[in-house]
């Protein structure tokens, strides 16, 4: 319960204890004054200040919340759109895969060759790239080195 809220209990506490002390037929003098004394105190300005105060910024909250609230309801997304650019993401995430996959598998084929340089294979290496063997291989991705 915050101060307000009990301050508001103790202001209609008061209230009510002197409207029914002056309604009271049979009271004495005594504890009607005693009653519209408390009612007094608890009715100070300063206490009525802080009360309205507290009525006021509540109403403002209340307000905003409102409008809030009334934002909300009046959302409307185009959901056809949302459809439409979750279909198309679908499609794309799709063919990302399908690239994904083919790029593993032309990894995979990657062949790297590696001749030996003494004088009988410098011989050979000329007839290999006479024989087209060695560009064969570099167009499949594969490399050759020399020691």
């Amino acid at each position: 319960m915050t101060d307000i809220t009990a301050l508001a209990q103790r202001m209609r506490a008061a209230a009510e204890k002197a409207k029914h002390a002056g309604e009271a037929p049979v009271m004495n003098f005594c504890s009607r004054i005693d009653a519209l004394n408390e009612f007094q105190l608890a009715a100070c300005p300063a206490n009525v200040l802080a009360l309205v105060e507290a009525l006021e910024k509540a109403q403002k909250s209340n307000d905003f919340l409102k409008g809030q609230l009334s934002e909300l309801a009046n959302f409307n997304p185009d959901w056809d759109k949302l459809e439409a650019s979750y279909e198309s993401w679908r499609e794309i995430a799709a063919e990302l895969l399908v690239a994904k996959n083919r790029i593993a598998e032309l990894e995979s084929r990657i062949v790297t060759v590696k001749l030996p340089t003494t004088r009988f294979w410098a011989g050979m290496i000329e007839c290999y790239e006479k024989a087209d063997v060695i560009t064969a291989i570099r167009e499949a991705g594969g490399e050759i080195y020399n020691d």
